[in-house]
């Protein structure tokens, strides 16, 4: 029986890669009943992250400080949010300038037609950044793998419902991860070099994923002084320049309050739930379940509850450079991560580092941006990264039972296998030969 199977293995990983279009066509058949269950899901809350951002970009443009400013009476509707802590020193919005700014042209429609938009977005995202996880192995074998693993772990997952339930944005970094993937696969890396500057303005923590691949060579730091030089015009043009230092001293007091540094006084004495009208696709909220939804949390949390209380944000980054630094000597120095997949996840993983070291919160809707790093997995590590990968995938969706940490736990071990991969070339099954090298996306 046995022998049987892994003859039909063998077989299938012979054949070439299954047709583009019909894993388009698959992936819209079991994207159908996906997106009945996200719209409704989306309809009947309130996507409190989602409306965070848009508050923000309406105070921008009103010319407010987007992170401190707290609804007065008398102020617009608009820029009221029945959700905000009365006791916190900052008002929730945590996005980056560039983001408000760009979300400029949705603020000419209401509240209410903005999350369906977001949600289309949120929605095609996911599709996009899926296909090309499954475009990415060579052996139809992987493929399908790729393809069950993507529907099981992300696309029907709480992890995901988290995701559509906040109205969040992480989809957008697995996407540019994908897409960055598979334009190196295309060995057109000097165009994702100019890609990454450019998200470093709506995530700083881009600028990590860029050190494994620039290895000062000129046509390197060239391509990279281009996307640099391209960000930086992007930058201008936005015209927020001092938005960013309120950005930087919001965070700060987001570092603060993470260890329960709040004030005594009540910032924000008439922003009550139910005290004044709200817009009204804010007046309704039927949270569902989310228990078994998890991943793991920033280092800050686990300082917190070990007793130790740092909310200097300068001492996390001081931190963060030097595991990052010594991480690349090594890699440098040893001649490690040789193979581009290699080279493709220390770049998601030192992007994973700045998450943790970050003194914020970090969410189960994070776990989206996985899916890049299981997708180049699955295509190009042995069996045993493979199957340590899908333990620590199903210990993240509490599989088979729930025990204390299991989510951590499960997030944990993926972390190991992807390291493995990274730094043992025993672990990786081929040299680079250029994933998908005669596939191209459907047009």
């Amino acid at each position: 029986m046995f022998s049987f199977i892994h003859k039909q293995i063998e077989l299938q990983n012979k054949k070439p890669p299954l047709n583009n279009w019909w894993l388009l066509l698959l992936l819209l058949l079991v994207f159908a009943p996906h997106l009945y269950l996200s719209y409704q899901l989306m309809i009947n809350n309130q996507t409190h992250d989602l409306h965070l951002r848009i508050l923000g970009s309406r105070l921008m443009e009103a010319g407010k400080d987007p992170y401190t400013y707290y609804w007065q009476v008398g102020d617009t509707i608009s820029w009221y949010d029945p959700n905000q802590s009365i006791y916190s020193n900052v008002n929730g919005v945590t996005t980056t300038p560039f983001f408000l700014w760009l979300q400029a042209p949705l603020l000419r429609l209401n509240y209410c037609q903005i999350r369906i938009v977001w949600w289309c977005i949120e929605e095609f995202l996911l599709l996009a950044t899926m296909l090309l996880a499954v475009l990415m192995p060579t052996a139809r074998t992987r493929q399908w793998l790729v393809l069950l693993v993507a529907v099981s772990f992300f696309l029907y997952s709480r992890n995901w419902w988290m995701h559509i339930y906040n109205g969040q944005m992480y989809v957008l970094y697995a996407f540019v991860f994908m897409l960055g993937n598979y334009i190196l696969a295309k060995r057109q890396q000097y165009i994702s070099w100019w890609l990454y500057p450019i998200v470093c303005l709506v995530r700083p923590f881009f600028v990590l994923p860029l050190l494994p691949f620039v290895r000062f060579k000129w046509k390197k730091l060239l391509a990279l002084g281009m996307g640099g030089l391209l960000a930086l015009i992007l930058l201008l043009l936005s015209g927020h320049q001092k938005n960013w230092g309120q950005y930087k001293d919001a965070l700060n007091v987001y570092a603060t309050e993470n260890t329960g540094g709040y004030d005594t006084v009540l910032r924000n004495k008439t922003a009550r739930l139910g005290n004044f009208p709200a817009e009204d696709c804010l007046k309704k909220e039927k949270k569902p379940d989310f228990l078994h939804a998890g991943c793991m949390y920033s280092m800050q949390s686990y300082l917190v509850k070990l007793g130790i209380k740092c909310n200097n944000t300068n001492t996390f980054s001081l931190a963060l450079f030097i595991v990052v630094a010594l991480l690349l000597l090594a890699v440098y120095k040893f001649k490690l991560a040789v193979e581009m997949e290699q080279q493709m996840v220390l770049a998601m993983l030192l992007y994973f580092l700045g998450e943790l070291f970050a003194p914020a919160a970090r969410n189960p809707y994070n776990m989206v941006q996985w899916l890049p790093v299981v997708a180049i997995l699955i295509h190009a590590a042995n069996k045993f990264i493979i199957g340590l990968l899908l333990i620590g995938l199903c210990l993240n969706h509490s599989l088979p039972f729930n025990f204390t940490y299991e989510k951590e736990l499960g997030e944990l071990l993926m972390f190991v296998a992807a390291w493995l991969f990274v730094l043992l070339p025993k672990y990786s099954t081929s040299k680079w030969q250029g994933s998908m090298p005669q596939q191209s996306l459907p047009m």
